[in-house]
């Protein structure tokens, strides 16, 4: 069985922002695919909010270990990330929506709290496998780089192939 050191990065985030009051308080490792996206929407706003728009969500796909702990599928983390990304970006900038996909669905939710900073907290996501640096590009989320797999000389690439795919989705920048 896999466990993660840090269980909760919404309550180290907390106690965090409770003690600071102008430093950024991120998260790393908020594993989005094995979170109820409602719960997190939830969390991430009231975060934000507490912190006064001080909160980024760190927000992983996770490893197959801790997927099968959960007794989930490790080969639906995409689409389980891709759909749970989607629903809280909808939380966070609808008033109300209504969700039917693969995983979850929903009607007529209605987030309360919003979030402070418009229209969502700062995401940014942890990759560290050659073939989600292009994939986050493309969504145009900025990254935590880690070299967890690979060689640190395999890191140059890597960043390149995001900062390529970050430029032909159509994203400011270069991404971050």
């Amino acid at each position: 069985t896999y466990f993660n050191i840090n269980p909760s990065c919404t309550v180290l985030a907390s106690a965090l922002i409770a003690r600071t009051r102008r430093m950024k308080v991120g998260v790393i490792g908020h594993v989005l695919p094995l979170r109820h996206p409602i719960q997190t929407a939830e969390e991430f706003a009231q975060l934000d909010i507490l912190s006064g728009g001080r909160f980024i969500g760190g927000i992983v796909r996770g490893v197959p270990q801790e997927y099968v702990s959960f007794n989930v599928d490790p080969f639906t983390s995409r689409e389980r990330f891709a759909e749970t990304l989607e629903i809280l970006k909808r939380a966070w900038t609808e008033d109300s929506f209504s969700y039917d996909g693969r995983f979850y669905s929903f009607r007529n939710v209605h987030l309360v709290p919003k979030p402070y900073q418009k229209p969502y907290p700062e995401l940014r996501m942890a990759v560290n496998s050659p073939d989600t640096f292009p994939a986050v590009g493309t969504l145009g989320l900025p990254i935590f780089a880690a070299v967890r797999i690979g060689t640190l000389s395999e890191l140059g690439p890597n960043i390149a192939a995001y900062r390529a795919a970050w430029k032909a989705a159509g994203h400011p920048g270069q991404g971050g």
